[in-house]
């Protein structure tokens, strides 16, 4: 994590990156491996200890792959931050009241989940997009959060450009 922290600090992306992990994460990778092969043969198999060896291993060429693809992350916490909030509610959601309540609720969910993940506000989005789709209800492919951040990005830089011609 230190090293990640230290790729974020110096803001290395792509090939870059790849370079710094390889350099300075790969050589750890490698003694931890040589620490658990070691390990492995000096534990109860089936001890809290021995079965956490064995799924290390079992799973050390995902857990690795990181270091060589720039857009992968060292952990899942992104992943495991957008759906607490899921998994959190799923008690209080389990009796919503109607049989199409919970496929809808999953569909927003998903949808502010998504909105998070991109930095966009979920209320003017939901605003926005319910506003578009009672108007005309064939835009749905072109509302989804990227579609619309996108969009309404594009829309910025060219009311942008047209103040500034204006000033000129």
């Amino acid at each position: 994590y230190r090293i990640e922290r230290q790729a974020k600090d110096e803001d290395l992306q792509g090939e870059a990156l790849v370079a710094h992990r390889r350099k300075n994460a790969k050589p750890i990778l490698e003694k931890l491996h040589e620490f658990l092969v070691e390990r492995r043969s000096t534990v109860l198999p089936k001890s809290l200890t021995g079965e956490a060896i064995q799924y290390a291993l079992n799973h050390w060429d995902t857990f690795v792959r990181y270091v060589d693809i720039a857009e992968a992350e060292i952990d899942n916490n992104s992943a495991e931050n957008s759906i607490r909030p899921i998994a959190l509610g799923r008690r209080n959601w389990l009796f919503i009241g109607h049989r199409n309540a919970g496929p809808r609720a999953a569909i927003i969910m998903s949808l502010v989940a998504t909105c998070w993940r991109l930095k966009i506000d979920p209320a003017a989005y939901l605003r926005t997009a319910i506003e578009a789709l009672v108007e005309d209800p064939s835009r749905a492919a072109e509302l989804t959060p990227a579609r619309w951040l996108a969009a309404s990005q594009e829309a910025e830089a060219t009311a942008e450009k047209v103040a500034a011609s204006s000033d000129a």
